[in-house]
């Protein structure tokens, strides 16, 4: 017996109560697979406060704002296995099974746009939050004022690139960063582009990002999270920019997918009905924002709360067939998205892919 598996034993001991084991996000080290250095943080955090520490706030797994043994003995079950996107059971899941949280515009922040702004924390803060669908806009935009737009004169800009703009390359490598230290993490990226197929291909190579993206012919069954962990192709890149010719990893997103609509100015506004793509394309967007003339934070702690957003996914569900698979919202570190997301891929699980009910 490891030592790891025996103070797991142990921390059972640690428990106020008897009862089930909650749902938790167990590889907490982001290493890909739940071991040894995922008991000894947990342990090493019990009796801290995870809103104080932030170092263990990836030890609370059942979010209960405390760190106990329910959280330490809450590794047990997946000791020893893979983990892809924060669970044992999605590594098995064709990527078009599974539920991504998703930032509308995730590049467009207070700090950075603050007149278009649609998060407030950056992209690195929204990874570490639980986001693995990231909304971006790419424009081209003659930043050196000689007019002709350049090689590297790619930005992610929102409305507007000359009131605020960061080139497309940084927040791409971003991303690789993230990819680089999280090997059991798969990531998608939904473009509105404005740049050809050749400028988002130079800006992906200079961000290193490149080989992580997945090769996808429309049509064809997609792999499995395991599958993309296992070679490496961990980044799915969609476009709304029908790109010919294009790199096979650069894929019109209206071939794969739809979506239901996005100009909703009040939550009363959300409806099911689709808006672009087709509904017999396998990925579904589930627009889930407000927007009056720009974005409406004040009311994102409420539009993103559970149960109003996981009620509404599965209503969703209900009325068209679909798995909701990008539940797509503003201010992604506000609410509880993330947790929608899970709690989708719980039913999933449950019901085999079929609607829950009423």
């Amino acid at each position: 017996m490891t030592r790891s598996l025996r103070l797991l034993i142990a921390a059972a001991a640690l428990l106020p109560l008897a009862g089930c084991v909650p749902a938790a996000m167990p590889d907490l080290d982001g290493d890909g697979r739940v071991g040894r250095s995922d008991v000894d943080l947990a342990l090493a955090c019990v009796g801290f406060d995870p809103a104080t520490t932030p170092a263990c706030t990836v030890a609370d797994t059942n979010h209960d704002g405390r760190i106990d043994g329910t959280d330490v003995l809450s590794l047990a079950p997946d000791y020893g296995k893979r983990v892809c996107n924060g669970s044992p059971s999605l590594c098995e899941r064709r990527y078009d099974q599974v539920a991504h949280p998703t930032a509308h515009n995730a590049f467009s922040t207070w700090e950075r746009f603050t007149l278009y702004f649609n998060q407030w924390d950056d992209m690195p803060a929204q990874l570490a939050h639980g986001i693995r669908g990231f909304m971006l806009d790419a424009w081209p935009y003659d930043a050196d004022g000689n007019g002709t737009i350049e090689p590297g004169e790619t930005f992610l800009c929102h409305a507007d690139c000359s009131w605020a703009r960061r080139p497309l390359d940084e927040g791409l490598a971003e991303l690789r960063v993230f990819l680089d230290t999280h090997p059991g993490e798969v990531l998608t990226i939904i473009f509105e582009s404005y740049i050809t197929p050749a400028e988002t291909a130079a800006a992906f190579d200079r961000s290193g990002l490149t080989p992580y993206a997945l090769p996808h012919a429309p049509g064809t069954p997609w792999p499995t999270l395991g599958e993309m962990v296992e070679s490496g192709r961990r980044l799915v890149v969609v476009t709304d920019n029908r790109p010919s010719p294009a790199p096979d990893w650069l894929v019109y997103v209206w071939s794969v997918a739809w979506e239901t609509h996005f100009t909703n100015l009040y939550r009363s506004d959300f409806t099911c009905a689709p808006n672009r793509g087709r509904t017999s394309n396998e990925l579904f967007i589930l627009n889930h924002f407000l927007t009056r003339n720009s974005s409406v934070p004040g009311e994102a702690p409420v539009t993103n709360a559970n149960p109003f957003l996981v009620e509404r996914a599965r209503q969703c569900w209900r009325e068209s067939g679909h798995f909701p698979n990008f539940p797509t919202v503003d201010f992604a570190t506000t609410g509880d998205v993330v947790e929608a997301a899970r709690l989708l891929n719980a039913d999933f699980g449950v019901t085999g892919g079929t609607p829950p009910p009423l």
